[in-house]
């Protein structure tokens, strides 16, 4: 179970190849085990909270090691201002101050401290201008604040990514947020940025954006636009058709 995973990991993170492992027994012919030494492990927590620790510092993202070093951190200090305190202090170095202000912009955005969250933000990238993740992070924020700015943070943000699966998520809530604010020339134009790899499933993600923003006729008319430009071959047009047909039904085509 998941328990179980996150207790592997810890175990992986924490130094390797000496999980403990139950049921091994001793057999004929074995070494005879040698006499302990006296030396004194070493604190398995405390290794967890230095290996965490180096992970988010490496890479301040709010995934799964802040998540742990947070449940260490609480479980060791009783709650979270030892570690705030350790970020602020990590601040005036710099070789972690960017991180450090991400981590504490994630420690204020999941106590729901928003605007505090925001701040911390806004001081990493005066740090690093052109730092992805700390635009993603204002921007998102921006969004939960309503702020109409948010997008423009995003978009940067897009412009300093590397081409891959996070950037597309991204690229994918930009033209979603833009079908929100019904700016339907900047939904078009980042849903075909997704389109340029020209399998099937990406040339329909605008049309099945419109769909989940209940834009249906918009949505037909993007997917007879498809429809069209797929004429003549049958695998294309099939899916095209029927995503067509249940566009019309919900516009009350019934003939559809």
């Amino acid at each position: 179970g998941s328990e179980r995973c996150i207790r592997d990991s810890d175990w992986d993170i924490a130094g390797g190849g000496n999980r403990p492992r139950g049921g091994q027994r001793g057999g004929r012919g074995r070494t005879p085990r040698q006499p302990s030494t006296t030396t004194v492990p070493p604190d398995r927590d405390a290794v967890l909270l230095e290996r965490y620790l180096g992970i988010v510092l490496a890479d301040p993202q709010a995934g799964f090691a802040l998540d742990r070093l947070i449940e260490l951190r609480r479980t060791r200090d009783g709650g979270l201002e030892a570690l705030r305190a350790d970020l602020v202090r990590m601040t005036q170095e710099p070789a972690r101050a960017f991180a450090a202000q991400m981590l504490l912009g994630h420690l204020a955005h999941r106590s729901g401290l928003r605007e505090d969250a925001l701040r911390a933000y806004e001081a990493a990238l005066t740090l690093r201008p052109e730092d992805s993740v700390a635009l993603v992070a204002i921007g998102r924020v921006m969004g939960e604040l309503g702020r109409p700015e948010a997008a423009s943070f995003l978009e940067r943000a897009i412009e300093h990514m590397p081409s891959g699966a996070r950037r597309d998520d991204l690229v994918r809530e930009l033209g979603r947020l833009a079908i929100g604010r019904q700016d339907f020339d900047a939904a078009v134009r980042l849903f075909e940025r997704l389109a340029r790899g020209g399998n099937a499933w990406e040339r329909t993600e605008y049309a099945r954006a419109l769909r989940d923003a209940n834009q249906h006729a918009r949505a037909a008319d993007e997917l007879t636009r498809l429809v069209g430009l797929a004429r003549g071959d049958a695998r294309a047009t099939a899916p095209l058709l029927r995503d067509l047909a249940r566009a019309e039904l919900e516009l009350g085509n019934i003939d559809a």
